[in-house]
């Protein structure tokens, strides 16, 4: 014997479904309220720790004294057309630069990448920066 059951008498498993829907969407709604509460630090917390742990008062003279210290110690080297230039463009060696000291080499924009690759594997410097010449320094060259 099978008994047979009308949509209108099959209400209890819809109104589960229901219930199992809306205490799904709850509990989403609370796991995102909770993530955004534990990322996001208060503000006048923060605020304060920096202004007690972080504050270093920074002087003009201090600025000027590492600038002139960075300065100093880098090295410069130009290369143009072949050949190697210190700053007062006298011709050195490739190798004729201090390794424990940053290298900055100065190129030619037209330098084709190929040339600029296998220049640094000629200098092997750990610490080399490699910018262009600016219109200045071409013409500089070009007048040796």
């Amino acid at each position: 014997m099978v008994i047979k059951l009308k949509e209108q008498e099959n209400s209890t498993t819809q109104a589960l479904t229901e219930v199992a829907l809306a205490l799904s969407m709850a509990f989403f709604a609370l796991l995102i309220l909770a993530l955004l509460s534990i990322g996001v630090p208060p503000k006048q917390k923060s605020e304060s720790i920096l202004n007690k742990k972080n504050s270093v008062k920074v002087t003009d003279s201090q600025i000027e004294k590492n600038k002139s210290n960075q300065t100093e110690d880098m090295q410069y080297v130009i290369y143009f057309q072949g050949s190697f230039y210190d700053q007062m463009l006298n011709k050195i060696s490739s190798h004729k630069y201090k390794h424990e000291q940053p290298l900055l080499l100065a190129i030619e924009r037209s330098l084709p990448i190929s040339e600029v690759i296998s220049l640094k594997s000629q200098i092997k410097h750990s610490n080399l920066s490699i910018t262009t010449l600016n219109d200045q320094w071409l013409t500089r060259l070009e007048d040796l």
